[in-house]
């Protein structure tokens, strides 16, 4: 069973895509395809979990079977769902990372390879790429 607030949170990144970015509705209902496979795959976690479940997305949609359980989804098609799925996760920690959000989802909302430090100016975040 998928998570509601899972759901929620990619019904409203599909309407964001829709009325703020413009996206051609065939494409919006492409990226509704497309990220119908993050939201089987996390199942009842929430995204704050995605790190911690496993297989791991890239795995999980290697391991599916195309139309009629025939042959496994193509190349290209996986790759496609990855590219929506990492646009959704920006856009999920661009919007949703904020200072009324707790520590723990702050911290998960850090990209490993580039450290970023929130600080808060008022109601706007800024990220700042800590110099190393």
């Amino acid at each position: 069973m998928i998570a509601r607030s899972n759901y929620l949170f990619v019904q409203e990144h599909l309407k964001y895509l829709g009325e703020v970015m413009q996206t051609a509705p065939a494409s919006v209902d492409r990226y509704r395809f497309h990220l119908r496979h993050l939201l089987i795959w996390a199942d009842k976690k929430p995204w704050l979990a995605a790190p911690e479940i496993r297989p791991t997305f890239p795995v999980y949609l290697k391991s599916l079977s195309g139309e009629n359980g025939q042959r496994p989804l193509a190349a290209v098609t996986q790759e496609k769902v990855l590219k929506v799925s990492r646009r959704f996760f920006r856009w999920l920690r661009d919007i949703h990372c904020t200072s009324s959000v707790n520590g723990a989802i702050n911290s998960a909302c850090f990209s490993p390879r580039r450290p970023y430090f929130w600080m808060d100016k008022g109601t706007k975040f800024n990220r700042i790429l800590l110099m190393g």
